[in-house]
């Protein structure tokens, strides 16, 4: 196992722990993610300031809120993140209430309005939102029966991008019929997700979409399970590395092989979840050096927005288990 995936790894696991100290009842997968974001910022947990900021949500928001809901252990974690000062909570709710205008209360969009809080001022959240309506609108329009809810936080991301949102709609429709035409295997809201996250590299489309497709092959040749509902966007991610996808491959092998001996990350889980996370740690082990990890003709500005696309996956999966879990 390469020494700079191990010391992600270990720093993933370090910092689950130290949340689950607090966030005792939370599910397993949730705290997965959340730990992984400290991971992606390069901080480690203290277990005092993700209490405070928990409390502080809390305290400024109804119990019916969104906020307060399933969404509610990220949205922590990412303020805690980002400092947890005074005028980040209301920054929070304001940046929330601006999409509330364009979009459905939902849990994903409550993370939303937190990436939102975390890359603008409070004086462009309007437009920001406003663009992100118009994207998903462009998406329903063409692809109605399986655009949704879930579709609205990947928007607000894709609004970061600087082209306008036509050319965006554009290059995500291209992206998912060049997908289908090379056989990639997975639902249509997956490729969807999938086409979004490609839309944000600049790579010529033929190019970036075999990408992808040719390592989820080499991933299916190494006889390794992947999940193909939440997880391919991140494959997105580390298609555009500057690895081959055999050195991938061999990443993903023996992150794979290290989680399973982690607490959490055995046969209840299952290797196709597992793989999803292996993916995302492998991601983050290259990300901290971006001229590296980026191909040549991606922008520094695409391939943030690209992982952030790529973490969102990981939080939606979560989300849904967690949700699926409570009915049950």
């Amino acid at each position: 196992m390469k020494e700079n995936v191990k010391t992600t790894c270990e720093a993933m696991i370090y910092n689950k722990d130290r949340l689950k100290e607090v966030l005792k009842w939370e599910d397993n997968r949730i705290v997965t993610v959340c730990a992984s974001l400290y991971v992606h910022a390069d901080k480690r947990v203290d277990g005092g300031r993700v209490e405070y900021c928990r409390k502080q949500i809390k305290e400024k928001t109804s119990i019916f809120s969104e906020i307060r809901g399933i969404a509610l252990s990220v949205i922590t974690c990412m303020i805690d993140i980002r400092g947890g000062q005074p005028q980040h909570f209301e920054q929070l709710i304001t940046a929330y209430q601006a999409l509330r205008k364009e979009f459905h209360s939902s849990p994903l969009l409550a993370i939303g309005a937190e990436f939102l809080a975390e890359n603008y001022e409070p004086g462009q959240y309007t437009a920001v939102a406003e663009k992100a309506k118009k994207l998903y609108k462009i998406m329903q329009k063409n692809h109605p029966f399986f655009t949704g809810s879930d579709d609205h936080l990947m928007c607000i991301l894709l609004a970061q991008a600087e082209r306008n949102e036509m050319i965006i709609g554009s290059e995500v429709e291209d992206c998912f019929t060049e997908l289908k035409n090379l056989g990639l295997k997975g639902g249509s809201n997956a490729l969807q997700s999938v086409s979004c996250v490609l839309a944000l590299y600049e790579d010529p489309l033929e190019s970036k979409c075999k990408k992808v497709v040719s390592l989820y092959d080499e991933i299916r040749n190494y006889h390794m399970k992947y999940d193909r509902t939440f997880g391919l966007p991140m494959l997105v991610v580390l298609s555009q590395l500057d690895l081959s996808k055999e050195e991938i491959c061999s990443d993903l092998a023996d992150t794979n092989e290290w989680l399973k001996k982690q607490k959490g990350f055995g046969m209840l889980m299952g290797e196709s979840v597992r793989m999803m996370y292996a993916a995302l740690l492998v991601s983050q082990s290259y990300s901290r050096d971006r001229n590296a990890s980026a191909s040549a003709a991606c922008s520094v500005v695409a391939a943030m927005i690209a992982e952030q696309a790529a973490m969102v996956a990981c939080i939606a999966a979560a989300s849904s288990a967690s949700a699926s879990s409570g009915a049950n």
